[in-house]
C-alpha cells in the first residue's frame, strides 16, 4: 500500500482502544456492497489485501505493528451528460409537439431525472479504492486522498461502523504554502552561499 496523498486525522491512543479484530468488526458494519441496478453510487470497506486466486479476501482490517490497515471502496456508475440531453430533447420535443406548448423547467428536470433512472440499470459502475490505516500507538488516522470531503467521508463511514470516532484534524501554526515557501528560500539561500 503506497499512499500519493494522505489526509492526517489526531486521535488520543488512551481514548480509543483498537485492535485489528475490533476494527474488523467495526467495519463489517458498513461493509461494501456492490451497486444494485437501480443504484448510481455504491460504498463501503473491503480488504486492504488481495484475495487468492482472484477471490476476494475477507479481512477488512489487517495489523502490522502498530499499523491498522484497511480499505475504501466506492462504485460510481456515470451517466453520460450527451445522451441524457439527446433523449430528454427527444421526450420534450414528442411532448411539445402533442401538447402544443413549451415545457416548464420544472416538467424538462423531471423528464431528466425519468431518463436518469431508464438508463441506470444499463450502466456499469467503475471501482475506486481508498487505503488507509490506524497508527494506534501515536494516535494517527492516515487516509490515502489529499481531498478534504473524501477524507471526511471515509472518517464518517468508520464512525458509523464504531458508533463514535473521536478524531480531529491537526492545526498547523502557519499555513502551509507559507512553510513550504520559507523552506524553499532557505534551500535557495543555501545553495547559493554553498556556490561562493
Amino acid at each position: 500500500m503506497f499512499l500519493k496523498s494522505l489526509s492526517i486525522f489526531r486521535f488520543e491512543p488512551e481514548k480509543l482502544s483498537l485492535s485489528e479484530q475490533s476494527l474488523a468488526d467495526s467495519l463489517n458494519n458498513v461493509r461494501f456492497q456492490p451497486c444494485g441496478s437501480n443504484q448510481l453510487e455504491s460504498s463501503g470497506f473491503t480488504s486492504p489485501l488481495p484475495g487468492k486466486d482472484g477471490e476476494e479476501n475477507s479481512r477488512l482490517a489487517y495489523q502490522v505493528g502498530p499499523a491498522i490497515a484497511f480499505a475504501y471502496k466506492v462504485d460510481k456508475k456515470k451517466v453520460p451528460k450527451k445522451v441524457v440531453r439527446e433523449r430528454v430533447g427527444e421526450r420534450a420535443a414528442k411532448i411539445e409537439a402533442s401538447e402544443g406548448r413549451k415545457l416548464k423547467s420544472a416538467e424538462r428536470k423531471q423528464l431528466e431525472e425519468d431518463v436518469i433512472i431508464g438508463l441506470t440499470p444499463q450502466l456499469f459502475p467503475e471501482a475506486s479504492i481508498t487505503y488507509g490505516f490506524f497508527d494506534v500507538q501515536k494516535g494517527y488516522l492516515i487516509i490515502g486522498t489529499g481531498s478534504s470531503k473524501a477524507a471526511e467521508d471515509i472518517a464518517s463511514h468508520i464512525r458509523k461502523g464504531m458508533g463514535s470516532l473521536p478524531v480531529t484534524q491537526p492545526k498547523v501554526s502557519s499555513p502551509i504554502a507559507d512553510m513550504l515557501s520559507n523552506w524553499v528560500s532557505c534551500l535557495l539561500y543555501t545553495s547559493d552561499a554553498a556556490d561562493e
